[in-house]
């Protein structure tokens, strides 16, 4: 990552977030914002998740809803961003105007665009300067301002904006990571936000990734459920029925005295698995190896408890000695 290259494209989508602001509604704002959201996504290639947002609860607005949220779609929540986003570009160019003072958050605006959408949004509003009112329920409001001022902190709200921009954006992303992913491989959105937090990379590099990880979570665990979600990694699932393996265990439990590979799994896709992994067959207290007669069968001749030949001079329990 070069962090002259990421330094720069902070400050150009400084610049041009503001200018979008002020920019009137006509086609020059829509391309404005349409090289402001492709600055933006080469940004949120290039840095980790804690320098992706100004404030990590907008990161973190995301994670919750893609976990908690069963109905959650990264479309409305991209409009949920950008909903907010008007709500706070409404403050900052017009903030003498007292509908903006405060949010009612049981209104139509409030429940259909950003509620729906979005598990906590309550934070970002929060966050541009709005608090709980003490004198009604479900509203939000700022502070009284003095006589011939406004309430509005614009650097707060705008901090807010620009975390909407970014939001939008990446929710953007994630939608193309998933899109990518799921025509190969079954993979939730709640996967691949998680994924998406802990790996930095275009969209390219973390399809092909999650990818690459399904496909050997398939080698790994082809009897488990069928989704080989990551969070499936270690837990296989419900034991399966094995078939026939001509007196061997099942592939996965080692025999006697054998051990897995360093990776912790025996390899599956050698022809001649059995012959290099388990030694020639021994005599093993009566028993061939890796294979166990049921109770009463005949062994070498003889059935379970019943005396056998034995070399030497050694006297065998229930026989006179000789």
């Amino acid at each position: 990552m070069s962090e002259n290259r990421t330094a720069e494209l902070w400050l150009k989508i400084d610049q041009l977030h503001l200018k979008f602001l002020q920019a009137e509604e006509t086609p020059a704002k829509l391309e404005i914002r349409k090289k402001l959201e492709g600055l933006v996504a080469e940004y949120l290639s290039l840095v980790p998740q804690e320098r992706k947002f100004v404030s990590a609860t907008t990161g973190d607005l995301i994670a919750t809803s893609a976990k908690w949220k069963p109905d959650f779609s990264l479309v409305k929540a991209a409009n949920a961003f950008r909903a907010v986003e008007q709500y706070a570009a409404n403050l900052i160019n017009q903030p003498w105007r007292q509908e903006f003072w405060s949010i009612r958050q049981y209104s139509g605006f409030y429940k259909h665009s950003v509620e729906t959408a979005l598990s906590g949004p309550e934070k970002l509003f929060l966050e541009m300067g709005y608090s709980a009112s003490t004198a009604q329920a479900q509203v939000l409001c700022l502070p009284q301002p003095r006589v011939g001022e406004h309430p509005v902190n614009t650097d707060l709200v705008t901090s807010v904006a620009r975390d909407c921009v970014l939001a939008c954006v990446e929710c953007q992303l994630l939608a193309d990571i998933h899109s990518g992913v799921v025509t190969q491989f079954p993979i939730t959105l709640d996967e691949v936000v998680e994924f998406r937090r802990d790996h930095i990379g275009s969209v390219e590099v973390c399809v092909r990734e999650l990818v690459y990880r399904k496909n050997q979570l398939r080698y790994q665990f082809p009897a488990t459920s069928p989704q080989y979600g990551l969070q499936n990694y270690g837990y296989p699932g419900q034991p399966q029925p094995f078939p026939p393996t001509n007196g061997f265990p099942p592939v996965g439990f080692p025999g006697p005295g054998q051990l897995y590979p360093p990776h912790g799994f025996p390899p599956t896709s050698y022809p001649d698995y059995h012959h290099t992994q388990f030694p020639p067959a021994q005599q093993m207290n009566g028993f061939p190896p890796n294979s166990v007669p049921q109770y009463g069968a005949p062994v070498n001749g003889y059935a379970l408890h019943q005396a056998g030949p034995v070399s030497g001079a050694q006297p065998v329990h229930g026989q006179p000695g000789h």
